[in-house]
């Protein structure tokens, strides 16, 4: 980690392509349609999530 930040040469680091993706979600349009698709299974994605918890809280 010390070579990394002590380095004469920087090196850039590459941004993962679904943050690109991701970063859309701020703009106006792609926002109100993500709304209007995620609305009617916000809960189906809840309970989903709650499982998923559940799954990884649990021993195996």
């Amino acid at each position: 980690m010390k070579k990394c930040l002590t380095a004469r040469v920087s090196r850039t680091v590459a941004v993962p392509r679904w943050w690109e993706v991701a970063r859309l979600g701020s703009w106006a349009p792609v926002t109100r349609l993500l709304d209007v698709v995620v609305a009617p299974a916000s809960t189906a994605i809840v309970r989903l999530a709650r499982r998923y918890g559940r799954s990884l809280g649990s021993p195996s």
